[in-house]
């Protein structure tokens, strides 16, 4: 069986959507936790009005949506574990895809499908491309995660993949107390410790918006740069890890600049080019952050103006 943890927080135009995906799926053996994490709207509602015992409602006032999907980890009963945000959502054969793939290469502990990107402003959908995929063909394993990522477009998001649940044990939850990036650092810790069994068919839509969830908030001083940081020991021999953390870092300095921190900036610039000096990227990037410092311009806009247009798999679903 496999568990399925949607964190709920203030999404009730949204969480009818991402259930009925769920209860759309094709692959029939699974259980869902909805841990409604204090929401203030009418969401936990729509949860209980849906007459499938497979659904569980778990409610705990507000902690972060770290704490929720650790508690609804804790709830669960299937031997993997996949996670799927309440804003988003999972075409048909998603979990079907997952289930192929703990078949084919059952040493993964960590199993994903590829996914779309969605607009909702413009309505314009694409599959992302990832380049230095060790295989070919439409499904392999990914022995090089920290590499691909590191590359550009992180081959996974919360929504593609589930975990076995002796992985989860040995390397722990979500780390607690930190306003952005414990998703990514909780998927790349799993990752030092097993290798990703992959399919390139994109199986789930990831929603932007202009405003909501795709805000980070910014704080001088994240502990997960320290959590990062610690992956070079629990992966060291991994293919491209030190590269990984410090494009955490060289992305953490353009956010800083970006929110008016350039003391914070130089100070993840310091420590992106100690952990892997040999990025070109990262030098362009400082430079576009100087740039933005002295015309008072936002980073990512001239980035984006500066930036060569890459060829993206452009396909409508």
């Amino acid at each position: 069986m496999i568990s399925i943890v949607i964190p709920l927080w203030n999404k009730a135009p949204y969480v009818r959507r991402c259930l009925d995906s769920v209860l759309a799926q094709t692959y029939d053996n699974f259980e869902v936790i909805v841990v409604d994490d204090g929401s203030t709207d009418d969401g936990p509602e729509q949860v209980t009005a849906i007459p499938d015992r497979r659904i569980r409602l778990v409610r705990q006032p507000n902690g972060g949506v770290a704490v929720a999907r650790n508690r609804g980890m804790a709830e669960s009963r299937g031997e993997w574990i996949a996670f799927l945000d309440a804003d988003d959502e999972w075409t048909p054969d998603h979990l079907a895809t997952l289930s192929d793939l703990m078949g084919r290469y059952p040493q993964c502990g960590m199993v994903s499908a590829s996914y779309w990107l969605h607009r909702d402003d413009t309505g314009n959908q694409w599959q992302p491309c990832f380049d230095g995929l060790p295989f070919h063909g439409p499904h392999g394993v990914i022995t090089n995660y920290y590499e691909v990522a590191a590359n550009g477009n992180n081959p996974i998001n919360m929504n593609t993949f589930a975990v076995r649940r002796d992985l989860i044990e040995r390397c722990g939850g979500f780390p607690i107390g930190i306003e952005s990036g414990e998703d990514t650092y909780f998927e790349a810790r799993c990752l030092a410790d097993t290798d990703l069994a992959y399919s390139l068919h994109p199986t789930s839509v990831y929603h932007l918006f202009e405003e909501g969830k795709n805000y980070r908030a910014f704080r001088s001083h994240n502990p997960v740069d320290d959590l990062y940081d610690g992956l070079l020991r629990l992966g060291q021999g991994k293919t491209g890890i030190r590269r990984f953390v410090a494009t955490w870092h060289k992305q953490r300095m353009t956010h800083a600049v970006h929110c008016g921190h350039p003391a914070t900036a130089l100070r993840q610039f310091t420590r992106a080019i100690r952990i892997y000096p040999w990025d070109k990227k990262t030098y362009y990037q400082a430079l576009m952050a100087l740039l933005a410092i002295v015309t008072r311009r936002d980073v990512y806009e001239l980035m984006q103006a500066f930036r060569p247009q890459k060829q993206a798999k452009q396909k409508k679903q």
